[in-house]
């Protein structure tokens, strides 16, 4: 009889707890369970961070962990472009024309786009990482939706169709030397809206597509050699406008739209035949972008059938996924708004007190403890639009409506009127520690409004910090009394996506929010400087349920909260924080509680049996 050993040349290991890593198809045996286990590797899709608005008609390149989309389509052709780092969203350089049914290759620092509508575009351009240049060689025929493969200087352009309409479908292909583009051999089936993004300028396949309007998909693969278009084996399910990624032998094909629906079946490429895959995207879509290889690409936005702004993931690995997210907890016991914008504690440990209620200002002090609310003793001081920081048993409330100086420290039990600040502030932000916090900006007065004043505590007094560069009311606060970061707040557009760093003396502005809005507050970090969640708020008319994370150089977008929240508390960390209360647009003022739960990766254990 063969043994394990003789076959694979490993012995089964023994223990008594599943490996916190190692090979696939590696067996065990676990002794405190009793069974035979290994690691699979299996491909799932799972929900990433949306992109920044809804968008469709997009083009993506790059990697999962480094993604760019361009162009497309809302009610208008667009010239913005995005970003992706692996976890969320943030805005980058604007394309030369407003355009969409672009193709775009290559990584996220050096691609090339090329083609696109309305009308027909010959444009060819390249981005840096943050700059997108026009180039010299323009492509032969203008065309949209049409396939793309390689990099800056070997691309490679076939199929899509010359609007107006999608009827004028098209089977020319033409190369690219990073000069000039020389029309070679035709695609075998002329057709739009086909997979791209897959191989190099000399291997390269193409799948699906639409022959023309209404439901004439298919699902003809061609394989390129450098030369000329070969068919190959089809597609399982026919469709067009379906993404991917990858190489000549070894690919994937997911989304689009079918005869007569929008899908979201996901097939992998072998480079002889397509497979269909049992993960299906969470979310079926068509007109949606899409990058990567086979084992790690992304599906991007599109529409569903009206415009997303959707992020999943596909990953073929022995880990297993899950994004993070926003859950419900419990509710307070008092509706309000305008409490103290930067709550004490953690998600499991939160305290918030004072506001405005239905009834008006109140000093009601409310304790979170992970599941419920209890009511403590309330502040002696009656207020709004005040700020706090501090932990859930050693906390300050400081400032409040019209111009109030009052300050008091929390001890777990009861609270106490101490020193009051120097200059009277509210709407103003908070950060740091009961023995070191700051008081961060906000209104001063009629006279002074939006004022750009810091104030440091240290347990006892206040003592005047160093000013703000940008002055701005309705922000919160995060991090330590020597190493807090804003973002945000009002009172103009121009100042509101504003994020300030301070280091103790001085505030350095730093990279802005891609999604201006005051009312806006900060779940922090270990280091609220480095690592941080901005949620909510809003930008007087429209209010937003978005979130951006911090990484200590640039803001992206990050998990959504399940509805809009504006003038709420905030606190705990970026992997495990909490929003609470504050306002919706009705005006509806909550008690609602929303918990995050940071992504996080796991093992894919598999139980062997005998059946």
């Amino acid at each position: 009889m063969t043994t394990y050993k003789e076959l694979f040349g490993k012995s089964v290991k023994f223990l008594s707890s599943d490996p916190a890593n190692d090979a696939e198809g590696q067996v065990w045996y676990n002794s405190t369970t009793g069974t035979f286990k290994s690691l699979l590797a299996t491909g799932a899709w799972s929900s990433s961070s949306p992109t920044l608005s809804p968008n469709q008609d997009i083009s993506g390149a790059g990697t999962q962990n480094a993604a760019l989309i361009v162009g497309g389509y809302t009610t208008v052709a667009l010239t913005s472009t995005e970003e992706y780092n692996g976890s969320g969203w943030s805005a980058g350089g604007a394309y030369p024309t407003a355009l969409f049914g672009i193709a775009a290759v290559g990584p996220q620092t050096a691609t090339i786009a090329f083609g696109g509508a309305v009308p027909a575009s010959t444009l060819t351009a390249t981005y840096d990482g943050s700059t997108w240049t026009a180039v010299p060689g323009t492509l032969n025929t203008g065309r949209r939706s049409h396939g793309g493969a390689g990099i800056q200087t070997a691309a490679l352009a076939f199929g899509g169709n010359i609007p107006p309409g999608g009827g004028n479908v098209r089977s020319e292909t033409e190369s690219y030397n990073g000069t000039s583009w020389t029309a070679v051999n035709a695609l075998n089936t002329a057709r739009t809206s086909l997979l791209h993004g897959v191989g190099t300028q000399t291997a390269t396949i193409t799948a699906g597509g639409s022959l023309g309007p209404g439901t004439n998909v298919v699902s003809a693969t061609e394989s390129w050699n450098g030369t000329s278009w070969t068919t190959v084996n089809s597609l399982n399910t026919a469709r067009a406008t379906g993404v991917g990624g990858g190489t000549q032998t070894s690919s994937i094909i997911a989304g689009g739209t079918t005869a007569t629906a929008v899908t979201g079946v996901t097939e992998s490429y072998d480079g002889t035949s397509w497979t269909t895959s049992p993960a299906t995207m969470g979310t079926a879509r068509a007109y949606l972008a899409g990058c990567g290889n086979a084992s790690a690409s992304l599906a991007i936005a599109g529409n569903s059938p009206t415009q997303t702004n959707l992020t999943e993931e596909y990953n073929f690995s022995t880990s297993v996924i899950t994004a993070a997210a926003w859950a419900s907890g419990g509710n307070a016991n008092t509706a309000r708004r305008q409490l103290g914008y930067t709550g004490a504690g953690t998600q499991n440990a939160f305290q918030v007190y004072g506001g405005f209620s239905p009834v008006g200002f109140i000093n009601n002090s409310e304790s979170y403890n992970g599941s419920s609310w209890t009511n403590t003793p309330s502040l002696n001081t009656t207020r709004g639009q005040l700020a706090g920081f501090g932990t859930q048993t050693a906390a300050v409330a400081c400032g409040g409506d019209g111009v109030k100086t009052a300050t008091e420290e929390w001890n777990g039990s009861s609270w106490t009127s101490v020193t009051g600040m120097s200059q009277g502030r509210y709407e103003h932000g908070g950060a740091g520690t009961l023995t070191a916090g700051l008081a961060v900006m906000g209104d001063q007065g009629p006279s002074t409004p939006a004022g750009t004043s810091c104030e440091e505590y240290d347990g006892t007094s206040w003592t005047s910090g160093g000013s703000s560069n940008t002055g701005r009311r309705e922000l919160g606060g995060t991090g330590s009394q020597t190493a807090s970061l804003v973002g945000g707040g009002i009172p103009t557009p121009s100042v509101a996506g504003a994020t300030e760093s301070y280091n103790g003396t001085s505030w350095t502005t730093v990279n802005s929010m891609n999604v201006v809005r005051g009312e806006n507050h900060t779940v922090g970090g270990l280091n609220g400087q480095s690592s941080s969640v901005s949620t909510g708020g809003g930008n007087y008319p429209l209010y937003y349920a978005i979130t951006e994370a911090w990484d200590g150089t640039n803001w992206s977008s990050y998990a959504s909260l399940s509805g809009n929240r504006f003038s709420h508390s905030a606190g705990g960390t970026s992997a495990s924080g909490i929003v609470g209360l504050g306002d919706q647009p009705s005006p509806t003022m909550l008690v609602s509680t929303e918990e995050l739960t940071g992504a996080t990766s796991t093992l894919n254990y598999k139980t062997l049996t005998t059946s």
